[in-house]
């Protein structure tokens, strides 16, 4: 079984799964902090990294360093991010019901 991954224009391939926010400790990225899919939010995973967008900054949980690092992207995409991994995430999601 392989999971689905998120294709970027750029040649930046990550996972996207969903994830239980309150769960990990985390603040509700932007776009599902009134809005979730089924309790959960997208999340993107690559080889480093942990990462979404919270206040217009993409937050990186560093695996290596157990930091978090922010950058800051364009103002008001952070919910568009969040949103680019979500179809990808919630095939991973059923993949992961079927194939647990």
């Amino acid at each position: 079984m392989f999971f689905e991954k998120v294709k970027r224009g750029n040649g930046f391939d990550c996972y996207a799964f969903m994830v239980d926010f309150d769960n990990m400790g985390l603040a509700w990225p932007d776009g599902y902090v009134d809005y979730q899919v089924k309790g959960q939010a997208p999340i993107g995973v690559n080889d480093n990294y942990i990462f979404y967008a919270k206040n217009d900054e993409l937050k990186m949980l560093d695996f290596g360093s157990y930091k978090v690092q922010t950058q800051p992207i364009p103002m008001g995409s952070g919910a568009t991010f969040n949103k680019s991994l979500e179809e990808v995430a919630l095939k991973n999601e059923e993949k992961e019901n079927v194939y647990s």
